[in-house]
């Protein structure tokens, strides 16, 4: 095992047996990890894996302090509405002529690199689970903050009824 990939599996050990695992930075960890080393060959070089991780977690600190104000300007106060707002806020950095359906475009690193400019186009893409994994990153964050400390209970609830073969959520459930 390399020295980085006993790093990173340090600190999602770490993080997944947190009181509050920081799904922010274990997200960007990961999908910088994986970009790393499954992208394909480029004559551009590639910033630095710590270099690109600190970037990564200042602009999407900024896109979620941004949605604090937001939330507050518009005086968005229920729950279900305020995690709605987030949801819709990623998603409109997918539309557009862009397609929002990527195999594997699963993190928030991915989104970073899109609000950074990093995707070229026609790359302005989250598949499903990016859309989720980065609306719960974003709720969880603002959670920490007393105005928004009812989000706190949120959490990531996947069916997988492909697996199961199941014909409906409810199906899933019971399995």
């Amino acid at each position: 095992m390399t020295e980085r990939m006993q790093q990173m599996r340090d600190v999602v050990k770490e993080q997944l047996s947190a009181a509050s695992p920081e799904y922010a930075a274990i997200s960007i960890m990961l999908g910088l990890f994986e970009s790393l080393h499954t992208a394909k060959q480029s004559t551009e070089p590639l910033p630095s894996y710590e270099d690109d991780q600190q970037a990564c977690l200042e602009t999407f600190g900024l896109f979620v302090e941004k949605l604090r104000g937001d939330l507050s300007t518009k005086g968005v106060t229920d729950s279900r509405a305020k995690v709605k707002f987030v949801a819709d806020a990623i998603w409109s950095k997918l539309s557009g002529v862009f397609s929002k359906e990527v195999l594997h475009a699963q993190h928030v690193s991915v989104f970073c690199h899109i609000l950074q400019g990093k995707h070229g186009k026609g790359k302005r893409q989250l598949d499903c689970a990016g859309v989720v994994t980065t609306t719960l990153a974003a709720v969880q964050r603002l959670a920490a903050h007393e105005e928004h400390s009812d989000l706190q209970q949120c959490r990531l609830q996947l069916s997988f009824c492909f697996v199961r073969s199941c014909t409906s959520e409810a199906d899933a459930l019971k399995a």
